[in-house]
C-alpha cells in the first residue's frame, strides 16, 4: 500500500492511499506446438502456445521466426483464454528445403517477457511423380537407323524446375531441363 499525505499551512492535511502489486514473475509459456510435423512449401503451417499470467498481456504474444530468411515478430491471435495461435503459408514464407528457426515471447502487463526455448524445422521436398513415357508408346518396335523421338512427363508437387536424364543403354544418355531432355531424339 502506498499513502500520500498532503499538510498545508494551518497543518490541515489530507490523505490518499493506493494498492497495489509489484509483479516481476514472468508470464508461462506452455504447450508450444507446430503443425502439421512435415511441413512442405505449399502447406499452412500452424504455431500455438498456451501461455498464463495473471496480468498476461494479449495484445503482445509473438512467434519470431526466420520464413523470409530475417526474423521477424509476427502477433499471435488469441483463440481461448490462454491459447494463442499463428498461420503462415505459401512458397514466399515456406521456401522448399530451407532451415526456418522459431521460437515465442509473451509479455505480461508489468513488461515482464519470458521467451521459449530457439526450435526448427526445414521445409522438405517432396520426389517428382506421375513420370511417364509418351512417346514412343509402350511396346513400340523401332528400327535401326531411323530417328526416334522419345518425350516423357512428370509432375513435381512443389513445383521444382525438373532435369530429365534419358539412358538409352549403350552409353548414350541424353540429360537436361523439361524443355531440351523432355523430348529426347535418338538414332
Amino acid at each position: 500500500t502506498l499513502r500520500v499525505f498532503a499538510n498545508d499551512s494551518t497543518s490541515s492535511s489530507t490523505s490518499l492511499a493506493y494498492l497495489f502489486v509489484v509483479d516481476r514473475t514472468a508470464p508461462a509459456i506452455l504447450g508450444t506446438e507446430r503443425t502439421p510435423e512435415t511441413v512442405y512449401n505449399n502447406d499452412t503451417a500452424l504455431f500455438s502456445i498456451n501461455s498464463s499470467d495473471i496480468n498476461l498481456n494479449t495484445s503482445k504474444i509473438f512467434l519470431e521466426a526466420n520464413f523470409t530468411g530475417s526474423w521477424s515478430n509476427y502477433t499471435m491471435t488469441q483463440e481461448s483464454t490462454n491459447r494463442f495461435n499463428f498461420s503462415v503459408s505459401g512458397s514466399t514464407n515456406l521456401t522448399n528445403q530451407r532451415s526456418i528457426g522459431y521460437r515465442f515471447h509473451a509479455f505480461d502487463l508489468a513488461g515482464n517477457v519470458n521467451s521459449s526455448a530457439l526450435f526448427n524445422f526445414t521445409v522438405q521436398n517432396r520426389v517428382p511423380t506421375n513420370l511417364n513415357i509418351t512417346l514412343p508408346f509402350n511396346n513400340s518396335v523401332l528400327e535401326v537407323g531411323n530417328s526416334t523421338t522419345f518425350r516423357s512427363t512428370a509432375t513435381d508437387l512443389d513445383n521444382d524446375n525438373l532435369t530429365y536424364t534419358w539412358l538409352f543403354g549403350n552409353g548414350h544418355n541424353v540429360t537436361g531441363n523439361a524443355g531440351t531432355a523432355q523430348n529426347a531424339s535418338f538414332q
